[in-house]
């Protein structure tokens, strides 16, 4: 399964429907333990797809068939995981409380190494750019992690990433250098050390030393930033020995690679996905606008049953108006509701001929067609691509063509700004 979480980084899409055969293979008697794992392997490709809706709804599924068959300690890799992911973004209190909950997890069942493994002592100054203070703290950890050797290789290159950033590559040779050969087989930390050799070398004028090792990073990349890096290390190189025909060719594939990552930037941008501090931030409005719901619920419940007290006291005292009250408080009701429904109904009409006339405004400021005008004031109602083609009577593919438009013309990247421009737009 480890080798399946490989293939969801690389290719998240295939991985479905390798799961998806694969279940049919499995013995009734492995399929509790099947299901969670094909979970968090799911979680884990959309999370490499940036749909965080999915990645949540797959890792509350693992927590929760975990719990029910007796798998609890499977439950920390979707803490570490969310843990790591949290850190990449900055969102540490959220890191640092799922990591907690993963080594928690470890210590009720025994297992000292898992919770070493969990640790994240230094990580979050390494995000910060505290460099030396990073490692100043895992240093005085490095005894308690050589218990576990895969949370001590991993802190190794922690400290050689720290002195690399600081500039000091002797020291980041050494560290890196502490790491066990067999380790180095992992494309990560074989990057890493390549990188960090190419870069000492170039420091200390070794050109065909830091060659070496560069060309070792390009034989071994698996992304895109490892290609980068290499012809960066490269023009570096040519920058050393004055060739100036080198440094237009490197600079010039640096360009081709970040120029086609940026299309893909922008792909993923129109594809509506939505970063981890994006869905964060609308989980926290969504409970924001849940508990507000709640509190005027119980406001207007508690306020039903002080009318519904104050009636009967009121009857007690005179039951000759009791019927008189009963039908008067009945109308004021009714005529309550009434308001609140033109109200509500008044609000809905001023905002939709707000909208149409904000809309117009774009279309003319923008020189929007007819066409295009259609696609955005169905955007604007919440409906996606399928509902837009079924609702204009055309192609899904001539749907994307004009909302492509749309964005060129406005100068945005995602649906989700459009509700910016029709907010702060000027005739």
């Amino acid at each position: 399964m480890d080798s399946l979480i490989g293939v969801g980084e690389d290719e998240p899409r295939k991985i479905f429907k390798i799961l998806d055969s694969l279940q049919q293979k499995i013995l009734k008697k492995d399929l509790p333990l099947y299901t969670i794992e094909s979970h968090f392997i799911k979680g884990c490709a959309y999370r490499y797809l940036s749909k965080y809706d999915s990645v949540m709804h797959h890792f509350n599924k693992v927590i929760d068939l975990a719990e029910k068959y007796g798998y609890k300690h499977y439950t920390t890799n979707v803490y570490r995981t969310l843990g790591d992911e949290y850190i990449d973004v900055g969102l540490y209190d959220k890191a640092i409380e799922n990591y907690n909950k993963a080594i928690a997890i470890h210590k009720e069942f025994g297992d000292e190494i898992g919770a070493i493994t969990c640790s994240y002592d230094g990580l979050i100054e390494f995000s910060e750019g505290k460099y030396e203070e990073s490692n100043r703290i895992i240093k005085k950890k490095l005894p308690e992690f050589k218990k576990s050797l895969d949370a001590y290789v991993y802190f190794l290159g922690i400290i050689a990433l720290n002195y690399r950033d600081l500039n000091q590559y002797d020291s980041a040779k050494v560290y890196i250098d502490k790491i066990p050969n067999n380790y180095l087989l992992d494309s990560y930390y074989n990057y890493h050390k390549n990188s960090l050799y190419t870069n000492y070398y170039l420091k200390k004028d070794d050109i065909d030393s830091a060659r070496y090792y560069n060309k070792l990073i390009r034989a071994f990349s698996y992304d895109e930033n490892h290609i980068i890096t290499y012809y960066e290390n490269e023009l570096n190189i040519a920058k050393r020995n004055n060739n100036v025909q080198l440094q237009l060719q490197y600079a010039d594939s640096i360009e081709k690679i970040r120029s086609t990552q940026l299309k893909k930037l922008k792909t993923d941008q129109i594809s509506n996905t939505e970063s981890l501090l994006q869905y964060e931030e609308r989980i926290k409005e969504e409970k924001k606008r849940i508990f507000q719901n709640k509190i005027f619920f119980m406001i207007t419940i508690l306020g039903l049953l002080l009318i519904i007290y104050a009636l009967f006291k009121r009857s007690k005292r005179n039951r000759i108006k009791q019927e008189h009250i009963i039908a008067k408080m009945q109308q004021q009701l009714q005529e309550t509701v009434q308001e609140l429904t033109k109200i509500k109904t008044k609000r809905i009409e001023n905002s939709q001929e707000e909208i149409a006339l904000k809309i117009e405004e774009l279309s003319k400021k923008h020189d929007l067609t007819e066409r295009e005008t259609d696609v955005l004031v169905q955007i604007t109602k919440g409906l996606n691509n399928q509902q837009i083609a079924h609702k204009l009577f055309v192609s899904v593919s001539t749907v994307k063509f004009h909302t492509n438009n749309l964005y060129s013309k406005l100068d945005i990247n995602r649906r989700t700004e459009i509700s910016s421009k029709l907010m702060y737009s000027k005739k």
